[in-house]
């Protein structure tokens, strides 16, 4: 089975393209990169939906440009066994932004060996929060592209906030638990996106967040709403193309 990873990424600002480039270099698989097309206000979404709709890999990593967790190729390998989606990580690990420096200084030159090789024992390096159990839609995702397909990340979600759990909710109500692996996840820093409290991005978003939230127990009423996003989605892209 053929994978590949996709990336939404924004491109706002050196920290963000400098953890893309760190994280990308240590990837074992091929990867592409879905960027928003300079829309305002920015959407994950919108710019994954073109990508995993044009994507020829069996198996899909949606993967957030800044973080790196080295359980990947576990959760790949659960996906090919047969379950339709894998997180790969539990705690999620915050670097500081002196935990982030410390992190590329000592790693300069190192691709895909272990960090370890480095010298760096990156679960050391200081963090902007304690650790916290991730939300199983964000950071990593692995499922089919057809799992996908069904279920997209809602791109009516706009700029920061709620995407994640959103998308984590419907694929556990339409396909049932996800793998989970036990490693950890490492998240780079880089300046935050405005919001309006650290757990709620928009009101907006907080509002379409509580409908699938509501629905969460309720396959019929899930597959309408993701099949509103999927409609609104189709409904962006050029004449005669689906």
């Amino acid at each position: 089975m053929t994978v590949e990873i996709i990336v939404p990424f924004y491109g706002a600002g050196a920290d963000r393209t400098i953890a893309l480039d760190w994280v990308s270099s240590r990837w074992p698989y091929a990867h592409r990169i879905a960027p928003d097309a300079g829309e305002l206000p920015h959407s994950k979404g919108r710019a994954l939906w073109p990508a995993v709709r044009d994507s020829d890999a069996d198996i899909i990593v949606l993967h957030d440009a800044d973080v790196w967790c080295p359980g990947l190729p576990e959760a790949v390998q659960a996906v090919i066994d047969g379950h339709a989606w894998a997180v790969p990580h539990d705690r999620v690990h915050r670097l500081s932004q002196d935990g982030t420096a410390r992190l590329l200084e000592a790693t300069e030159g190192w691709s895909r060996e272990p960090l370890m090789a480095a010298g760096v024992g990156w679960r050391t390096l200081p963090l902007a929060q304690p650790p916290y159990q991730g939300v199983p839609g964000g950071g990593i995702v692995v499922a089919s592209r057809s799992v996908l397909l069904e279920a997209p990340v809602d791109g009516r979600f706009l700029d920061w906030g709620q995407e994640d759990e959103a998308h984590g909710i419907a694929l556990h109500c339409l396909h049932g638990r996800a793998w989970r692996g036990d490693a950890d996840l490492m998240h780079l820093w880089h300046p935050p996106q405005p919001r309006m409290s650290r757990r709620v991005g928009t009101r907006a978003g907080y509002e379409l967040c509580s409908r699938y939230r509501a629905a969460r127990r309720d396959p019929v009423k899930m597959r309408a709403l993701v099949a509103e996003a999927r409609d609104m989605l189709r409904e962006r892209l050029p004449a005669g193309v689906s």
